[in-house]
Formats: C-alpha cells, structure tokens, sequence
C-alpha cells in the first residue's frame, strides 16, 4: 500500500476488506508532541484498580435535596471518572461516568424522601472507573427523620437529554443547544448549565429549551480544548429545591479551521457517521458489496495517525 502525507494533506488509499465483516470504522489518534508540554499519564496496568472515597457528607443529613461528592484516584495518575449507580432508596437515574479525580472530586445531586418515625440508613452503591477496570464500592449515610413528620418534598424535575448541534467548533464560534424533560405537575422547574469555561447560565420557568447558545473564546493554550458542559434542573429554586440527575456533555474547541476527519469528509463514496461524541471515530453505517474502498480525505495538523478497524478487530493503518 502507497503511504500517503500527513499534516493537513490530502491522502487518497484503498483498503481491501473480507466482505463478511460488516461494518468498518475510521480511528484518527492525535499526536503527542503538541500544545503546553504537559507530562502524559502513565499507561495504565491490566490489573489497577482506582480507589474511591466519599468526601460528603461526613454525617447525618436532612431529607430533600443533598449532595454527594466522591474522589477517585490511581497510583499512575490516570484520569478517573466516577457514577453513582444507586442512591440506596432504590433510585438508579445517574448513568454518566463524570470525572472525579483531582481535590474537589465530583458532586451528584439527589433528594431523600422524608422519614417520618425513625432515621434511615441508605447504602449508596458508586463506582469508579479507571480506563481499563472498574470498581464498585458502598458507603451508608443516615438520613434524619423530619420533626413531626414535615412536609414531603417536592418532587425533581426530569431531565432526559442535552445536545449541540456541534460538538467541535473553532473559537469564537457559537455553538445552539437544546435540552429535554420535564417538569412534575404543579412545579416550577429552572435550568442550571456550567459551560466549563466559567459561564453559567440559568433559564427560567421550564426544562426544556431550544434556544441555548455560547460562545467560546480563543483557548490560552495554544492548543485545542474540550470542555464539559454540566446541566441539570430544579423544581424551584433555593438550597433545598429538589433537583434532576447532571447530565454531561463534551465540546472540542479548535484553535484553526475544522478539517478532516472531524469535518466528516473521509470518503465521496462511502456514508459515514461520527461514534458518539468523539470527532476521531467515524463508523460506515451502511452495507457495500465492493472488496475495496477507496478513501479520500485530508488529515488535521494535530492528527498522526489513521486506521481502519474491521468489525472483527482487524487494525490497519491508513497514512
């Protein structure tokens, strides 16, 4: 196979693959030398597990809104990423792995219903993950019971999804987002989203919205940034409102034009389709009867190296 230049060249390869396999994917790995010189983590062992720790509460609470917040970490220093994936009263509605390394950790917003005889003990279920394993670990909290019964909570309004109609954007670019749920009968429901870039944003009187907009300045790096989108909701307002699971979302900010392969121009023949929110990854979605394809596409400046993967595993490199 001819190998074809890199750095923001066209590139033209034929890849032969055994029609059987199905779908094919595209994978493109960023180089390692750019950007600020920060060391890279160290690879991480077949066999290391990450701890997890609760830093909150450190005691009894009181039933309604509460916060938890767990600490991963690894011995390599590998990012972590933590979930709860359940609060001890039975509800499982947190499912994003939200990265929890680093002093302040990460916090999960739930409401505990109210106890009206005895404090309860709960037994919340987290995990964490390291990459390659994870691990499950529980913690008991005691929830107190209200003076003379109180009054029950309001209930947490429910939020279902946050999108953008782009994930990788160059700076200065807006971005339009939307967010979905709803919001419990007789509520007033508000939502909270934390760009990532110190930006917050709250909208009023409802949970979803289609007319959710940023900017993002040029990064201070010198090099491209993602940043992580935190949403979620409340019915009401005030320490106590009960609120919806966060739900994250990632966008990429290049310092240059967006080329391929984010672009999605790898192929003027081939229907490819981006893998979840990853502008590397890119999946043939539909079925093709030839026994080669040919690829034309132009790799970024950051981009080092592209594969193609059949759906058995099978890796080759492309440039």
């Amino acid at each position: 196979m001819r190998k074809p230049k890199v750095g923001n060249k066209d590139f033209k390869v034929t890849v032969c693959i055994i029609l059987l396999l199905g779908a094919i994917a595209i994978v493109a790995t960023g180089c390692g030398g750019g950007g600020g010189g920060g060391v890279a983590p160290a690879a991480v062992a077949s066999d290391e597990l990450a701890s997890i720790t609760m830093l909150a509460p450190t005691g009894p609470i009181s039933s309604g809104l509460n916060n938890i917040t767990l600490q991963g970490s690894t011995s390599s220093g590998n990012t972590v990423n933590c979930m709860i994936s359940d609060f001890g009263d039975g509800s499982q509605n947190q499912t994003q792995w939200i990265a929890c390394n680093g002093s302040d950790g990460a916090s999960f917003n739930h409401t505990y219903s109210n106890s009206t005889a005895n404090n309860v003990i709960k037994t919340i279920t987290a995990k964490v993950y390291n990459g390659k394993n994870v691990t499950t670990k529980t913690f008991q909290i005691t929830v107190l019971a209200a003076a003379g019964g109180g009054t029950p909570p309001a209930t947490s309004p429910n939020l279902t999804g946050f999108s953008c109609e782009n994930d990788t954007i160059t700076a200065n670019q807006s971005i339009a987002c939307a967010s979905n749920g709803t919001c419990p009968a007789g509520g007033d429901c508000y939502l909270f989203v934390d760009f990532g870039d110190g930006n917050k944003l709250q909208l009023d009187h409802g949970v979803q919205f289609s007319n959710i907009s940023h900017t993002y300045a040029t990064p201070t790096t010198g090099t491209d940034v993602t940043y992580t989108i935190l949403v979620y909701a409340t019915n009401g307002t005030g320490p106590n409102a009960p609120a919806s699971a966060v739900l994250p979302h990632n966008i990429r900010v290049r310092q240059g034009a967006i080329t391929a392969p984010e672009a999605l121009r790898l192929s003027n023949a081939l229907n490819f389709s981006q893998v979840g929110n990853d502008p590397y990854h890119f999946m043939l979605t539909t079925t093709n009867n030839a026994s080669s394809y040919v690829i034309n596409g132009t790799l970024s400046t950051n981009i080092d190296k592209a594969y193609v993967l059949t759906a058995a595993g099978q890796k080759t490199q492309i440039n």
